[in-house]
């Protein structure tokens, strides 16, 4: 049975979301609040330029998705991890 382009997709952005979580929390947790505010911006720039550059340039046709997308899911990641930290 093959993998379908659906499948990958669902996993990739499920990828792509527990990176956005890990990189806010794990910090967070190690080093308390006051390090989200570089940690954040800096993920969110460095997502950017990952998706929307890097992978424009470096990464085969046939695996890239949306950039967009992509670069979203670690926005949805990154905003579930400061949720996860503040409200859980």
């Amino acid at each position: 049975m093959a993998v379908t382009s659906k499948e990958l997709d669902s996993v990739a952005q499920n990828a792509h979301m527990l990176a956005g979580v890990v990189v806010v929390y794990v910090p967070a947790h190690i080093w308390g609040n006051h390090v989200l505010y570089y940690f954040v911006p800096a993920f969110i720039a460095l997502a950017a330029i990952k998706e929307f550059w890097y992978d424009q340039h470096f990464e085969d046709a046939d695996v890239r998705g949306s950039n967009l997308k992509d670069f979203l899911f670690y926005c949805f990641g990154a905003a579930m991890g400061l949720m996860t930290w503040f409200y859980a």
